[in-house]
This record gives C-alpha cells, sequence and structure tokens, in this order.
C-alpha cells in the first residue's frame, strides 16, 4: 500500500443499507474511534444525513466522520474515492453485480478491503482477476468477513493452531476438520435480494464453476466428504460432547473459504521451500503467491500453520435431535424447491421483507452463535514404525457469540476485520489519547506507524505481501483477540484425546 496522506482511513460502502447501519454504529462507537477517520458512503446523501440522525452522531462533535455520495454503477467515481483511504467494507450485495470495480479500484491502488459476500463464483473470478495484481501492490482483498465464513475459517484455524502448538504438532497430518453451528438468528431483505439475483441473473455454468471441489484453493486437495442431511460429531474427553444436525445450507461457500486457507498455506510453503507433509509438491500456480520467496524464516513459520494435504474440512447446522433435524431439513427443502421453481414465491417473500430491512433490534441482541469444530490427526512419524501404534489426537475448538449472527455478530466480525488491517489491537493502542479532534484531523498524515504496526502482527501472508486471502491467512489470531476483546465473542480450543 502507498504510505502517501489519505483522506480517509476507512471507507464504509453501503452505510445506508441494513448490514451498512449496524457496521456504521459500530464503528462510530469503537474504542479505538480516535485512532481513525471514517468515510461513510451511499448513493444517497439524503438518506446518509438521515442515518446520521438516527444514530445521533453530530458531525461537528464525533471527529473522523465525512459522509460521502458514491454511485457504484459509475467506476470512475468508485475509483477516484477508493485511491483516497486505506480500507475499503463494502456492504453493496449482490457483490456479482456491484462488487466487481470496487475491488478492481482497491487491487490497482493497494487498498485493504473486506466484504460479506457468500457468492462463491464470484470470488473464483475475483482471484483470476485481480489475486496477480494485488500481490503486486501489496492490497490485501479478504472476501466472506462475516457469518460467511468467518466462524467456519477461525474454528479450523484454532484447531489447527492448537494441534501444531504440540511439541510434535508440525508432524501431526490432519485427517478431518469438521465444524457444527448452533444460531439463533433473523434474515434480511439485502440476504433474499442477493439470492434472487443469483437465480434469475447469474449463468447457471457460473454458478457451478464455484460449486466445483477447491474451486478457490490455488492447491489441489483430497476428494470432498459426500452430501449427508444428518450429521453426528463425537467429543471424547472427561465431559463426553455428541452433536447431531442436518446440512447447512451455506455449507459449500464456507467450505470452499476453508480450502483455500489450507491451499494458501500449502502453497506457499512450497513457495517458500517448507517441505509438503505427505512429499506431494502438485501444485497449480496460478499467480497467487511468487512476491514470498523463500526463506528459512517464512518456511518455518509456514511448517508450523499450514493444515497439510491430507486436510478435509465438512459442516453442518446442530440440533436438538435426529429427528429434529430431519424435520427442520425436509422443510427447508421444500422451501427453497419453491423458492428456485416458483417466481411468484420469490416475488411474495421480497414484498414481505423489502431489501433495507432485517431484524428487529430485540431480536439482533437475542440472537446467538455456537460454533464447534472436531479436528482429527495423526502423528506421521510414529506411523513410520510399524511396530508403533498410530498417535492419533481429537482438538476441540468453540467459537461463542452473543448476538444475531448473520446481521449484529457479523457487523462486528467485518468492522474488526477491517480494524486488523489498520490499527493494532485495542490493547496496544489503550495508552493512546483518546481526546482531540484535532489528533482526529491528523491522524492520516501521522498515522503511518500504527498501520506498519498493524501489518507487522498480520499472518505471514498478508505481512509478507498482497492478494487474496481468507480471514485465517489475512487475520488469524489478531481477529481472534479483536473479537474476544469486544465481549461478543468467546473462543476456547484443546486436545480432547
Amino acid at each position: 500500500m502507498s504510505t502517501t496522506s489519505k483522506s480517509s482511513d476507512i471507507l464504509l460502502l453501503g452505510a445506508t443499507g441494513y448490514t451498512g447501519r449496524l457496521v456504521t454504529r459500530y464503528l462510530v462507537t469503537h474504542p479505538q474511534k480516535h485512532l481513525f477517520s471514517l468515510l461513510l458512503g451511499a448513493r444517497s446523501t439524503s438518506k446518509l444525513d438521515g442515518l446520521l440522525k438516527e444514530l445521533q452522531v453530530d458531525l461537528s462533535e464525533v471527529g473522523g466522520v465525512k459522509i460521502k455520495q458514491v454511485d457504484v454503477t459509475n467506476e470512475k467515481e468508485v475509483e477516484r474515492v477508493v485511491r483516497g483511504v486505506r480500507v475499503v467494507i463494502n456492504t453493496v450485495g449482490p457483490y456479482a453485480k456491484w462488487g466487481t470495480p470496487v475491488v478492481r479500484a482497491c487491487a490497482k491502488h493497494g487498498v485493504h478491503y473486506v466484504d460479506l459476500t457468500g457468492e462463491t463464483f464470484w470470488i473464483k473470478e475475483v482471484i483470476n482477476e485481480f489475486d496477480y495484481l494485488a500481490s503486486k501492490t501489496g492490497a490485501i482483498i479478504v472476501p466472506s468477513c462475516g457469518m460467511d465464513s468467518i466462524p467456519s475459517d477461525i474454528s479450523a484455524f484454532l484447531s489447527n493452531q492448537t494441534l501444531r502448538s504440540l511439541p510434535d504438532g508440525p508432524n501431526y497430518e490432519i485427517k478431518s476438520s469438521i465444524t457444527g453451528h448452533k444460531v439463533k438468528g433473523g434474515v434480511s431483505g439485502g440476504t433474499l435480494a442477493t439470492a434472487i439475483y443469483a437465480l434469475e441473473n447469474v449463468d447457471k455454468k457460473r454458478l457451478r464453476d464455484g460449486d466445483i471441489p477447491y474451486a478457490l484453493s490455488p492447491a489441489p486437495g483430497l476428494q470432498r466428504f459426500g452430501f449427508r442431511l444428518l450429521y453426528d460429531l463425537t467429543f471424547p474427553g472427561l465431559k463426553p460432547l455428541k452433536l447431531v444436525g442436518s446440512w447447512f445450507f451455506m455449507s459449500n461457500p464456507n467450505r470452499a473459504i476453508v480450502e483455500r486457507s489450507q491451499g494458501l498455506l500449502e502453497y506457499h510453503s512450497i513457495v517458500a521451500g517448507a517441505p509438503s507433509n505427505n512429499g506431494s509438491g502438485d501444485v497449480d500456480d496460478d499467480g497467487d503467491g511468487d512476491h514470498l520467496g523463500g526463506t528459512s524464516a517464512i518456511a518455518q513459520e509456514l511448517r508450523t500453520t499450514k493444515y497439510g494435504k491430507n486436510f478435509r474440512y465438512d459442516e453442518f447446522m446442530v440440533m436438538s435431535s435426529k429427528v429434529t433435524a430431519f424435520m427442520v431439513i425436509s422443510t427447508f427443502l421444500v422451501g427453497v424447491g419453491l423458492f428456485i421453481l416458483v417466481p411468484p414465491v420469490r416475488w411474495l417473500v421480497m414484498k414481505i421483507l423489502p431489501a433495507g430491512e432485517g431484524p428487529s433490534e430485540r431480536a439482533l441482541r437475542s440472537g446467538y452463535l455456537v460454533s464447534t469444530n472436531r479436528t482429527e490427526a495423526y502423528n506421521e512419524s510414529s506411523s513410520k514404525d510399524k511396530k508403533k501404534k498410530r498417535e492419533a489426537v481429537i482438538v476441540k475448538s468453540v467459537i461463542r457469540g452473543k448476538g444475531d449472527p448473520g446481521y449484529f455478530l457479523t457487523s462486528i466480525m467485518l468492522s474488526e476485520s477491517a480494524l486488523c488491517l489498520l490499527l493494532p489491537s485495542t490493547t496496544s493502542t489503550s495508552s493512546t489519547t483518546t481526546s482531540s479532534k484535532s489528533s482526529i484531523s491528523s491522524l492520516t498524515r501521522s498515522s503511518w506507524p500504527l498501520y506498519a504496526q498493524a501489518r507487522r502482527k498480520l499472518p505471514v501472508l498478508a505481512r509478507e505481501g498482497g492478494g487474496v486471502f481468507t480471514p485465517a491467512t489475512a487475520f488469524g489470531s489478531v481477529l481472534v483477540e479483536r473479537l474476544r476483546a469486544t465481549g461478543r465473542f468467546e473462543f476456547e480450543s484443546g486436545c480432547e484425546a
């Protein structure tokens, strides 16, 4: 990223939409607000003024907040605004319709980017078109920084991190990593509008391209787990646990992100000279990684963070019993079938919940998320001795969130993802003065040391260069620390056997 002066640190696109309003509310009251400036962008200045009034934000009193009319359909206007900021938070969907010019501008000018997309086919196109450019300009592009797909990606990341911290950690080969999500939350009109857009406007081949196994990964992987309607997941230990559930409708997009995390680490470990766990080096070079080169320090870090070639991921929705799971998934599939096959049903749904509307404030606060990951691995060094029993270990990692996962918690995850790219954690900056509008006005001229400090804390891939990354490979433990500090998230990870 260029070190030249920026007019603002964060640009929030779609600030007046349902999720955009939640992100705005979160950022203007953030404990580190004195350390960053915020530009709120939307098509309508009157709606932006209304948003500030709704949130009781007085620009003369709250330093570092500006508003800007931005039409994402105007590529020249988008590029002009984007080049003047450090990080873009994009909440304007469908991303396949509106997102490409924004990513293009970020990749071109070395500006970091985060969004909420679950449109895997579009992410694949973004990787193909902009990953190499971003690797040259230093732009860190991170799609899917909300419920899709941070709980999935970070739960697998945590289990792998725990596994690698064991005395013989690097010698363990992960066999499976499965996450069960237990959620309580609502849906917004914008989410439904994105689904309808994909059904009615996106070529079926484009959609299928996004569903190909390892579609987003630069390295090949093992065959995926087969499709299942019902799941059960058992954890041993002092307090045995068994989770049951059903197929999760967002499992394909989430799995694709986790597979990209695996593939990026595997690919770059080979580029940097770290040996593959199973000795295979057959990797498809699609332009995302030559900037790393090979150093012993990078190779060692990658060796202790990569998932391994035998890694496979799956996930499901946790239910109270298999009977309940079967009833819920059957009803859901019937509803989805009607939604897909009967256009009047889609019209009726959008009438009931139009774009820009979502769960009530009470529903936002009363929701919750519990994502439980079970990762099973074997010690490959012990398996070489035929007389010695193959040593296995099971890691359990849990993410708990207080609030509606798809919107309230998503607005936090998205915001903190952006702040990972801009500032050190809250604990690192707690001694910084919080007082002045004058310090806000000079932030974009003086905050480069803080930005550089934040960059140095990121995982090796994001620290060493740009590209299209995932939450785990771009943020890793930095995001976990930030989310924990909000008081809305809890994380735990340990060996069960």
